[in-house]
């Protein structure tokens, strides 16, 4: 991302009432990054980490939105 990181796209993101109750999800290769563990257990709901195939980002994109719409 050119102008900001993905967590500090999150936490603006979550300053805003209208979308601060969706889920983010972080797509990532940086999978022993402490900031990727800091950043997932504050600002987004859940992450995936690269390589990923299709289906199963579809699948869990799925599970994320059953959670969600349980919860609203």
């Amino acid at each position: 991302m050119p102008r900001m990181t993905g967590y500090e796209a999150c936490r603006e993101l979550k300053k805003i009432d209208s979308v601060k109750d969706i889920p983010v999800v972080f797509l990532s290769a940086k999978a022993r990054n402490p900031r990727l563990i800091q950043g997932w257990t504050r600002v987004p709901y859940d992450y995936i980490l690269k390589p990923f195939a299709p289906d199963q980002l579809a699948s869990r994109v799925g599970e994320i939105l059953k959670k969600f719409q349980k919860s609203t």
